[in-house]
């Protein structure tokens, strides 16, 4: 009979000599084909075998055992040898985490090639006691009481039968070596063996092969009668939990695949490792997962952050000294923080911003404590204030931007590139022909605007409230006391333009204009064979900004005289007319002057002589500023002062909040503690948050948060 080899896939394999092209005989395992149906014909009399060939390397003999089980026998009986140990350990040192490191060498030394099928390591020269003891502990260091009893290396699926990924597998045989166990709830000592049971569990990958660990353990008999288990099982801690499937070092890579990369993209990473886990299976891992203790805090930096955008806010709670989150909270009430604080009675600084509500939590979590008010968001809440104030005075803002504009224009030359924006405050065409669509609907919608504001002017010199104006006109408060507070209709500004491809030709195109040619497809014709890559169109609409009658007779106008039109018509202007909203001033007058560019510093200068309170306002702006870039604490009692003294109603409600909270204030000024690193630990949570697809709950955010601090 010839040796074969049945796998357990069912697959036949016999064994041939072969020699090679050295002249060399070779063993050779070759995939026998399936024999006719009712054909006799024995394997070794066919001579079509083909398939994939396994060379058995010289030193081994193969022998066949029971079961159809080949066996790989050394000719001689050894041991591991100083090198192989030497080899093992180093692996063992440069890896001590990763089984595949280990096992791919097992498989290169002991299994012979022989990808395929159940194959013994040692056959019938079995090794002693001493090589066993010493392959467990490279194979599973750190676990007593286990013992390797055989390897085998198969093709399948590595469990990952949704993807239909046929990865090979890597089965180990191990047993218990244990004489006794404890029991569980007595904790007393049994020797008495009831039966055994096989275990089988998941370890980490070998060389992207699934690692599956069966594991023998034995019952014992709990002898103790008050006890209330009779039949316990022997447990293995270090290897792995009660009922576990997979083992502890594969859990703990599980854990941290977890929480760096979450649930879906955790789950692609351990699928391409070769092993296949589900998403819900790793968001469950990091669940059950303890939080880690906080300890000792002496500096605490305390703000909010969005989980909602505009709707639901909470708290996060940062180590400034360690640099790492301490917790998060579900929301930003002081009753919360006021819990929170009392469990650390050693806190002497909080850092906040200007939240009344952190104020009041930790006057009531830590009385003792110190708290600070961040200086940027003291700056933040005067800019806000200009912005406020300057909202009042959008006449003066316009008449300066038209100054400057008028200004900047004499510098220019005619032939510039730049457009000119028209006036946001401009009044509209007696003809709205002459307008194009986007123009006319932008004329309505200001209409619409203008007529809402004279209903709230009108509403407002009747005698209602704010809050009955906005019930009768459908608008916000917040909106009607800024409309009441502005001396006219607050427009708004253009759209700012972009850059187009355009623009490198319109200096030709108004020489061309200015030539007499105001045909748009014969002035786009020009500019093409220029190299301009645009279409007709664009050129048609820069065209009409320029014009003031139709260009064709129709139902559009009359034909008119281009003369005549050139000489009612001016050249287009050159000059870039920068329009100015209320935030973007105030941060102009917020800066210093060296650091302004020429049009805005010609802004600021017109805008000065152009409203009187705006000087006023500047120059407590920037003396607030100073004060706190050099803290001056001395200094901003006189500007308190001050402040109370100006007619501005915005900066002397800032004031007011500033006595408030003087005592933060102050240790703003001096302390060195600030917001900067929460609001830095505020963008890692921003970016946790966005990269879960805003869908991670806050116990999940917290664990992956904390955990990764």
């Amino acid at each position: 009979m010839p040796v074969t080899y049945t796998n357990r896939k069912g697959v036949t394999y016999i064994l041939c000599k072969r020699t090679t092209a050295a002249g060399k005989l070779r063993y050779v395992f070759a995939r026998a084909p399936r024999a006719p149906h009712g054909s006799q014909e024995p394997l070794a009399d066919r001579g079509d075998l083909r398939g994939t060939v396994y060379t058995i390397p010289d030193g081994f003999s193969v022998r066949e055992s029971v079961n159809g089980v080949v066996s790989l026998v050394r000719d001689a009986a050894v041991a591991f040898s100083a090198a192989e140990v030497g080899v093992v350990e180093a692996a063992v040192r440069r890896h001590p985490k990763a089984d595949f490191a280990i096992l791919e060498w097992v498989l290169r030394h002991f299994c012979c090639g022989l990808t395929s099928g159940r194959l013994s390591f040692w056959g019938q020269c079995a090794p002693g006691e001493a090589t066993h003891m010493r392959l467990t502990e490279l194979l599973f260091p750190g676990v007593a009481g286990l013992r390797v009893e055989d390897a085998w290396h198969e093709e399948g699926d590595g469990g990952e039968k949704r993807t239909g990924d046929r990865r090979p597998v890597l089965h180990v045989q191990a047993t218990t070596t244990r004489t006794r166990a404890r029991c569980p709830c007595c904790g007393r000592h049994s020797r008495r063996v009831q039966s055994l049971y096989e275990r089988t569990i998941a370890a980490l990958p070998c060389g992207g092969a699934a690692v599956i660990l069966h594991l023998r353990v034995r019952r014992f008999w709990c002898r103790v009668r008050w006890c209330r288990r009779r039949i316990f099982c022997e447990r293995l801690a270090d290897l792995a939990g009660v009922r576990a499937r997979r083992t502890v070092r594969l859990a703990d890579y599980f854990r941290r695949e977890a929480l760096r990369l979450g649930g879906e993209a955790g789950m692609r990473q351990a699928m391409t490792a070769g092993t296949p886990v589900s998403a819900r299976t790793l968001l469950r891992l990091i669940r059950a997962m303890p939080l880690p203790p906080v300890g000792a805090v002496r500096v605490l930096g305390v703000d909010d952050w969005s989980r909602r955008k505009g709707h639901d806010f909470g708290t996060i709670l940062v180590d400034l000294e360690a640099h790492k989150v301490l917790d998060l909270l579900p929301d930003r009430t002081a009753a919360t923080q006021a819990t929170w604080l009392p469990t650390h009675p050693e806190l002497e600084i909080v850092s906040r911003d200007r939240a009344s509500a952190y104020a009041e939590g930790v006057r009531q979590g830590a009385p003792h404590a110190i708290q600070v008010a961040d200086r940027f968001h003291l700056l933040k809440n005067l800019v806000e204030v200009l912005e406020r104030a300057l909202t009042r005075h959008h006449a003066a803002l316009r008449a300066a931007a038209e100054a400057a504009s008028t200004q900047a224009a004499g510098a220019h030359p005619a032939g510039d590139a730049r457009e000119t924006p028209p006036s946001a405050g401009a009044p509209a065409p007696s003809d709205t022909r002459q307008l194009t669509k986007a123009q006319r609907e932008q004329l309505t919608r200001r209409e619409r605007r203008h007529t809402r504001y004279t209903d709230v002017i009108a509403l407002h010199e009747h005698g209602h409230s704010q809050v009955q104006i906005a019930v009768l006109v459908g608008m916000g408060r917040k909106t009607i006391r800024r409309v009441l507070r502005a001396d006219g209709l607050p427009e708004r500004l253009p759209a700012p333009r972009r850059v187009s491809a355009l623009d490198p030709y319109v200096p030709s195109l108004r020489q061309r204009w200015a030539a007499g040619c105001d045909n748009a497809f014969q002035l786009w014709r020009e500019v093409q064979a220029q190299g301009y890559p645009g279409a007709a169109s664009t050129v048609r609409q820069r065209l009409a900004r320029w014009r003031q009658q139709p260009s064709r007779p129709g139902k559009k106008g009359p034909r008119h005289d281009p003369a005549r039109a050139r000489s009612l018509t001016p050249a287009p202007s050159a000059a870039s007319r920068r329009t100015y909203s209320s935030r973007q001033t105030a941060w102009v007058l917020f800066k210093d002057d060296n650091s302004l560019t020429d049009d805005e510093r010609t802004y600021v200068d017109h805008l000065l002589l152009e409203c009187q309170p705006v000087v006023r306002l500047q120059t407590l702006a920037r003396t607030f500023r100073d004060l706190v870039r050099l803290h001056d604490v001395v200094a901003l009692a006189r500007w308190l002062d001050a402040a109370d003294q100006s007619a501005i109603p915005e900066v002397r409600g800032f004031a007011a909040g500033l006595r408030a909270d003087r005592a933060a204030v102050e240790a703003g000024i001096t302390l060195p503690w600030s917001q900067g690193q929460t609001e830095g630990q505020v963008n890692r949570l921003k970016t946790l948050k966005r990269a879960m697809y805003g869908r991670g709950k806050l116990d999940l955010l917290r664990i992956r948060l904390l955990h990764a601090a």
